[in-house]
Formats: structure tokens, sequence, C-alpha cells
């Protein structure tokens, strides 16, 4: 059993997962340290003004000076993990807790090497629903974010390979 990685105390039994060829015991700890490290982060910087993304690299993004391994959803004062349904395609229910926030600006990171797909059915939704959607490899994404981020309305989603 690991106990002592979740912030709230929770129990996760390995046993079951360590069946499967590709679970790595290494991996879900890293994975949980991770996630309880971003949401104490999150609420850390979300205190010190606006978010920067600083950095952006395969597998890495650096926000205010911290680095983190897994694709974020970042406005302008604070950041979530995002999950989505389909590794490599995005569908309308991807946005939902981002269309709640109603940005002016959705700003798309694809990925590094442009892997993450966009289909036209669902960026015609999200303009429908009446935000204004960019999309490009995660580099140019976080130039945009970047640029915007502190006199828009602006939400980054950041997709890392």
């Amino acid at each position: 059993m690991i106990s002592d990685l979740h912030p709230h105390g929770c129990k996760f039994d390995i046993t079951v997962l360590s069946h499967c060829p590709s679970f790595s015991p290494s991996g879900l700890a890293m994975r949980l340290l991770s996630s309880a490290r971003l949401e104490e982060l999150g609420r850390k910087i979300m205190g010190e003004g606006l978010i920067t993304v600083d950095h952006i690299d395969r597998n890495e993004i650096v926000i205010n000076g911290e680095v983190f391994h897994e694709d974020l959803v970042v406005t302008p004062t604070r950041f979530t993990s995002w999950r989505r349904g389909k590794p490599m395609s995005l569908s309308i229910n991807d946005f939902q807790n981002v269309i709640q926030e109603r940005p002016a600006y959705l700003i798309v990171g694809i990925g590094i090497d442009d892997n993450l797909q966009l289909d036209d059915f669902t960026k015609d939704k999200l303009q429908g629903l009446g935000f204004e959607v960019y999309t490009a490899k995660t580099r140019t994404a976080v130039k945009k974010f970047n640029s915007m981020c502190s006199s828009k309305k602006t939400v980054g989603l950041f997709h890392l390979t």
C-alpha cells in the first residue's frame, strides 16, 4: 500500500495495478506527488499575482519558476491539470471547465510536435459559444498566452508532447 503520497492520507492498493504490463509503482508515486505538488503550488502562486509561463519543453512546463511535467490549463491567476477524454484528440467535453469561466480567448497548445488534434467541429462549437480560439504548437501558444494574459480574459490549455 502507498499511504503517504496523497495529501489527504488516502490509501492506494497497487496490487491490482501491478499485474498490468505498463504499470510502474515509481511512475504512480511521481504522478501522485506531482498532482499534490501542483495543487499546493497553484494555491501559493495564485496569491502572488499574474502567472507567467517561463519555459516550455517536451514533458516540462515552468510556471513562475516551478517545473511541472503534465498538461495544464492556465489562466492569468491560477492553473490546474488538464485531463482529457482521449489522449490525442479534443472534444467539446475537454473544455467544459474552461467554458464555465467564460474567457474571451482560448489559446490551445497542441503539443511541441503538433500531436494533439482540435477538429473543425469542436473549434466551430467553441467559436459559436463566443470564444476566440487560437491553436498552435505549444511553444508558440505559450508566447501568445504570455503576451495576452495581463490585459485580456485568456485561458491557455497546454499539451506538452
